[in-house]
């Protein structure tokens, strides 16, 4: 079992917020999500993907990795980026990238992450296998 895992398994409920970063942390911007789309059904112990999709900085950043931490029942999700040094478009799109997470037992989840005006919430139901 991994730490994700073993610290799921208190789990209730988790929020997300979505910080954006050059590598560098003096430089840190925060960017809202602008969805999160779920599979139709979440099942415990199985791998689950979430599509994430927010908006960059501006088109010369790229994305990295989802970076997390747990504070209590609270996972932490920031996504790095960082910015290409040569020409980039001039054309701002959403990305999406797959977040995949494991939860370890059914309940009721909640998501929470930081939206395009306010904090916005999601219940995810975690059905047995």
């Amino acid at each position: 079992m991994n730490v994700s895992q073993s610290l799921s398994r208190s789990l209730l409920s988790f929020g997300l917020i979505l910080l954006f970063s050059q590598l560098s942390p003096a430089l840190q911007v925060q960017h809202a999500i602008t969805s999160i789309t779920l599979p139709e059904t979440i099942v415990a112990e199985r791998p689950t993907e979430l599509q994430v999709t927010f908006n960059k900085p501006s088109p010369c950043y790229e994305f990295v990795n989802f970076e997390h931490t747990w504070e209590g029942d609270t996972l932490l999700l920031s996504v790095a980026l960082k910015r290409n040094e040569g020409m980039c478009m001039q054309v701002i799109t959403p990305e999406t990238q797959t977040l995949t997470l494991t939860f370890s037992k059914p309940g009721t989840y909640r998501l929470q992450y930081m939206g395009e005006e306010e904090t916005e919430f999601l219940s995810v139901q975690v059905v047995e296998d």
